[in-house]
């Protein structure tokens, strides 16, 4: 298949609210490289591709919804490109972003992703914690990875380990580790290769998001060979140290941050409990 030398390719379901801003900070970028964007339509229900067609992207529809990362495999697998970079319709790259990645010539080439605070306590606490920042990922103790909101990956390796494993959360991860692990190639951090990063407002998505978080990780780990899965505290520790933990924050914290202490306990105990449900399931299953 011939193409374009670089490709961006951007899932989307039901975000077309969204989809106007990340445009209009991909497609100049890309436009000045002869790259191509590809808007892979999860099955949307409110007109996001239209308003990607618009915008000037290609879209590939999909029939059903398929999760982000079998629409970031249909991507990819769409066009002939040499390298392609992966971000976000919630991210919004910074200008030299997508030349950053290109200019790294590596397999695996990932940078920051910065969230951004909102206006309430849930998206404080998420711009906190940064969970997404590429200074925590490439840290791993086992493989250096970087997430999806901000990866380029050279088409030889993604045909190698065949794309992406089309779970729920946590395939970036495991694409970067199998790559690695392959031999194909090491994961270089860009430093001019940033996004911003507007995460879900609201505690439930934040809360959802979290358990995501920590129901992906044992099984994640569990399919590399080596790498140790920790089994999870038992309920009453977890629920003891959050309460002293949640006392140490406040007792620490300014009256008016009070409230992100708070949604950080919560969020530590949504991860824990997704984490524990995931390694029960795993260890009924073998």
């Amino acid at each position: 298949m011939s193409g374009p030398s670089v490709a961006v390719v951007l899932p989307v379901r039901d975000g077309a609210d969204l989809l106007p801003d990340c445009l209009a900070a991909v497609l100049p970028q890309a436009r000045a490289l002869g790259a191509e964007v590809v808007v892979v339509d999860d099955a949307s229900a409110d007109g996001s591709a239209a308003v990607a067609e618009r915008a000037g992207a290609r879209v590939l529809r999909l029939d059903a919804p398929s999760g982000p990362y079998a629409a970031r495999n249909a991507g990819w697998r769409s066009t002939g490109a040499r390298l392609v970079a992966f971000t976000d319709v919630r991210c919004r790259p910074r200008p030299g972003w997508l030349q950053a990645l290109v200019d790294a010539d590596a397999v695996l080439a990932g940078g920051d992703v910065h969230a951004v605070a909102g206006r309430d306590a849930a998206t404080r606490y998420v711009a906190r914690q940064q969970p997404l920042s590429v200074a925590h990922s490439a840290a791993h103790p086992v493989l250096p990875y970087a997430a999806t909101a901000n990866l380029a990956v050279r088409r030889d390796a993604l045909e190698a380990v065949g794309g992406f494993r089309e779970v729920r959360s946590g395939g970036d991860l495991d694409l970067c580790w199998r790559v690695q692990r392959a031999g194909l190639g090491a994961l270089v951090v860009v430093d001019g290769a940033v996004v911003d990063w507007q995460p879900r407002e609201g505690l439930r998505a934040v809360l959802r998001q979290w358990y995501r978080y920590g129901a992906a990780r044992p099984v994640v780990l569990s399919r590399f060979a080596g790498v140790a899965v920790d089994p999870p505290r038992g309920a009453a520790r977890e629920a003891y140290l959050q309460l002293r933990w949640l006392g140490d924050g406040l007792a620490g914290a300014r009256p008016g941050a009070w409230p992100v202490e708070v949604v950080d306990r919560l969020c530590q105990l949504a991860y824990w409990t997704g984490y524990r449900r995931s390694f029960r399931a795993l260890g009924e299953a073998s």
